[in-house]
């Protein structure tokens, strides 16, 4: 118990199935928006949209008066998780647990239609339903995108590759919802069943994690720390760096910006069993409706049949039945 209230709690309730701690939390990374300031002063923003409802009349607004695009994401089925990030944002709720599809409703029907009206009326690039987050990069890099939503770290690649796309780059917050809780990958330590020494295991996940070893963790990877303690000093120390940042210190600023995002952040899509399956069906359809081959509805309905199907078979249903 004492250990495990050094941790962010929400952080530390990803780690959890049915009530019982399985893993301990490590470290953490959380995207922001880099956004491409010359764009955005062509398209008449000052700063680009903080909600995912605003994003429609930016996206139009952007390709009107700039002939660019306002961001990518994916529909790769292997693809990146930001998307079905957003639809959780957006309120939907994927599963139940029976591991059944909970997704075909209102919410889902909503961020259905929202992403399969983005790309039919050309505000989203055609290779989101071919290609992954390499793409976002390149076309960020090349000017084609008003926004990218990465880690900060991303940063120091734009200065390398497309200096004069990284003068004009600064970092927002991230996209999110109407409950303004954005997204936190976690990198989680846990012990396996196999081992002959269980207790050894966990206290040395413990020394691992512990605030000390995050913060000098965090300092030399780049990354942030799941600790509160560690977390506090870390924005201490990249506060004092990023006063009056400008050039080289904007990374700095983007990394502070990453870590204030922690405070309103949580692990949108838990790593569930068959995550990765549920993520390819779900995109499999929405590709479908995307390209005009059913209606976004038809589409989420199909969705919800053949996961409930894969379901059905990999979490047979249990039925309990009554001794006399």
């Amino acid at each position: 118990p004492a250990a495990a209230a050094s941790y962010l709690p929400e952080i530390l309730r990803a780690g959890e199935q049915e009530g019982q701690l399985y893993s301990l939390p490590w470290y953490l990374t959380a995207r922001i928006t880099l956004a491409n300031q010359q764009l955005l002063r062509r398209a008449g923003y000052q700063q680009p949209p903080r909600h995912w409802a605003e994003l429609p009349a930016y996206a139009e607004t952007i390709k009107r008066r700039t002939g660019r695009y306002a961001l990518f994401v994916t529909v790769v089925p292997d693809g990146s998780a930001e998307l079905l990030e957003s639809m959780v944002q957006m309120g939907v709720v994927l599963v139940d647990d029976q591991h059944r599809a909970r997704f075909n409703s209102a919410a889902g029907r909503r961020a259905f239609a929202f992403w399969t009206d983005l790309y039919r009326r050309g505000l989203l690039p055609r290779e989101v339903v071919s290609q992954g987050f390499q793409r976002a990069i390149e076309l960020y890099q090349s000017g084609e995108l008003a926004q990218v939503a990465s880690g900060a770290e991303f940063l120091n690649t734009i200065q390398t590759n497309a200096p004069q796309v990284a003068a004009e780059t600064r970092p927002y917050p991230p996209l999110v919802g109407v409950d303004g809780a954005a997204n936190v990958a976690v990198m989680n330590l846990a012990v396996t069943k196999q081992t002959p020494l269980p207790a050894e295991a966990v206290d040395f996940a413990s020394f691992v994690t512990n605030p000390t070893n995050q913060l000098r963790f965090a300092r030399a990877a780049k990354v942030l720390p799941s600790s509160k303690p560690a977390l506090q000093q870390l924005q201490r120390e990249l506060r004092a760096a990023s006063q009056g940042a400008a050039g080289a210190d904007l990374v700095q600023r983007a990394r502070l910006l990453s870590a204030e995002t922690l405070g309103h952040a949580r692990v949108l899509v838990p790593a569930d069993p068959g995550v990765k399956r549920l993520q390819a069906v779900v995109y499999g359809q929405l590709q479908r409706a995307m390209l005009g081959q059913l209606g976004s509805d038809a589409a989420l309905a199909a969705a919800e049949r053949e996961w409930n199907a894969y379901a059905a078979a990999r979490w047979p249903t249990r039925v309990k039945v009554a001794v006399r």
